[in-house]
């Protein structure tokens, strides 16, 4: 009995397991983004900004922290310059080449630091 409760529980919690690296299908791209800088961090995890190609975009970064913050994609040429405690700021731009792009706050790099995916369509 309790061999067969034991391998009943496992098959069980099997059925509801999820890897934890799942890989993301089907990701939507979208040509409106909204960021919050807090904690030293984008939207807590710094995500993944996925945006459709020759399709203009707006994204909005609002600093909810104590310090200044900028959100810039050099290879892009893009910089929203600084954004004080408080302060929001959108930046339009138009993506003509598919790939993935590193963004960075320039005053804290290696803590808000996080990739802008650039693709024709769902992927």
């Amino acid at each position: 009995m309790v061999v067969l409760l034991g391998i009943g529980a496992a098959v069980y919690a099997a059925g509801f397991m999820v890897p934890p690296h799942a890989p993301v299908q089907n990701v939507e791209t979208l040509s409106k983004w909204q960021l919050v800088a807090h904690n030293i961090r984008f939207n807590d995890t710094n995500p993944t900004i996925y945006v459709p190609l020759n399709v203009p975009v707006t994204l909005t970064i609002t600093n909810d922290d104590g310090m200044p913050h900028t959100w810039d994609i050099d290879a892009l040429n893009l910089h929203s310059g600084i954004i004080g405690p408080g302060e929001t700021k959108s930046v339009t731009f138009t993506v003509n080449t598919a790939g993935t792009y590193d963004y960075y706050c320039s005053i804290h790099p290696g803590l808000m630091d996080g990739k802008l995916v650039a693709s024709s369509g769902t992927s």
